[in-house]
C-alpha cells in the first residue's frame, strides 16, 4: 500500500463515556499508521477534542451545531 497517497476523513461525536472510549480506542489504531486525518467532531467535550488535538497527523474542524448533517456539511 502507498500511503503518501492516502488521508482518511472521518466524523466523531463522543455522547457519553462509551462511545468515547470506542473512540479513543480505534483512533489511537488509526493514528499508528501514520496517515493524514480529517475529522469532522459534532459536538464532543472539551476533554475528546483534546485528546483529538494530541495527535499531530490529525486535523480537526468543530462543527458549530451538534448532529450528523452540519458535519457532513463541515
Amino acid at each position: 500500500m502507498i500511503t503518501k497517497k492516502l488521508s482518511v476523513a472521518t466524523m466523531t461525536w463522543a455522547r457519553d463515556e462509551a462511545e468515547e472510549k470506542l473512540l479513543r480506542e480505534s483512533l489511537q489504531e488509526l493514528a499508528k499508521l501514520n496517515l493524514p486525518v480529517y475529522i469532522t467532531d459534532g459536538g464532543s467535550g472539551k476533554i475528546f477534542l483534546d485528546f483529538l488535538r494530541s495527535f499531530s497527523n490529525f486535523f480537526l474542524s468543530e462543527s458549530k451545531v451538534p448532529g450528523v448533517w452540519p458535519q457532513v456539511q463541515n
